[in-house]
């Protein structure tokens, strides 16, 4: 318990925190950053919650979510808090504003997590940020509320795949019971994070199953996203996340794949089954995550991105098959 202590200890001898959470931010990390914001604020704290835009449309439900900054603040803090934030790079512009001499809490679940914190609550067996955010303020005798509930309740739901994939634990589920308890609601989750789809979202799900490709049997699928299937369909940089569940969800697939192309670079979504480590792959890109789901960022052509990781993921496959 010594890394809750030390975070504790932060949160109860300063007043003044900025809380912040990676680029394209999910459920886990916007959850968990309003989260802790309105905890603390409920405790008489100063927080000012700032990400770097664009944040996804169908977390607008969130309590909070219209006061996300996403310019610097004025404010000095006293504590600056990444929420799911494996490396640094993965905070963008926000990067540049953390003021020198400041402590960094650095709160996460990422087995890549590179503990560059001057406290680090990292707890590579919890199934979302969310859950750790919970337990600390827990621990740290913090007040819980609906909105606070709903905020972690979306965190640890969306980071479970909808408490499906294999991180999810029996204290997961107690845990997601107590935030249905204290005020979470599971159908207005359900709805805004699952069940909000736009034209624009289908007409890329269209485009990403005429995309889709298949290797190894059927046991390594991918898809992709070029910059003209978003341009077409309308779409921006925050949509179109959730099309790894797309190749993911085929019939005996143990190696997913999504790239979508940017303007400069591909980003790249890797999704595993048992004990396929795609973390291991993101990481030969510069990237991390956890074993089983894991992303990176390819600076080439979008063909050529597709062509190194799909051989990265077959050399996985075939060493898995020979073990």
């Amino acid at each position: 318990m010594k890394d809750y202590a030390d975070a504790i200890r932060l949160l109860k001898e300063n007043q003044t925190f900025w809380v912040t959470s990676h680029l394209l931010p999910d459920g886990d990390g916007l959850g968990s950053l309003l989260a802790f914001t309105l905890a603390l604020r409920k405790a008489g704290k100063v927080v000012i919650p700032c990400n770097e835009a664009p944040y996804p449309r169908q977390l607008r439900f969130l309590p909070g979510f219209d006061e996300i900054a996403s310019e610097r603040p004025e404010t000095r803090p006293e504590v600056f808090v990444t929420m799911d934030v494996p490396v640094l790079a993965r905070l963008g512009k926000v990067r540049g504003w953390i003021p020198d001499g400041v402590p960094i809490l650095n709160v996460d679940h990422h087995i890549s997590n590179e503990e560059f914190g001057t406290v680090n609550l990292v707890e590579v067996d919890r199934s979302a940020t969310g859950e750790v955010v919970y337990l600390l303020l827990r621990e740290a005798g913090f007040q819980l509320d609906a909105d606070i509930a709903t905020c972690l309740f979306t965190a640890i739901y969306t980071d479970t795949g909808r408490f499906s994939y294999s991180n999810t634990s029996p204290q997961t589920l107690e845990i997601a019971a107590d935030l249905l308890r204290l005020g979470a609601s599971l159908r207005q989750v359900s709805k805004w994070t699952y069940e909000s789809r736009r034209p624009i979202d289908l007409e890329l799900l269209s485009r990403a199953i005429a995309n889709l490709a298949s290797a190894h049997g059927g046991e390594l699928s991918w898809t992709f996203l070029s910059k003209q299937d978003m341009a077409a369909a309308g779409a921006g940089p925050g949509d179109g996340q959730d099309i790894i569940d797309l190749p993911r969800s085929l019939e005996g697939v143990k190696i997913a794949v999504y790239f979508r192309e940017d303007p400069d670079r591909v980003r790249v979504s890797l999704r595993s089954e048992g004990d396929l480590d795609v973390a291991a792959i993101a990481a030969r890109f510069g990237g991390g995550g956890h074993r089983n789901a894991a992303g990176c960022t390819v600076e080439a052509p979008l063909d050529e991105a597709i062509r190194s990781v799909i051989d990265q993921a077959g050399a996985s496959l075939d060493l898995d098959g020979r073990e």
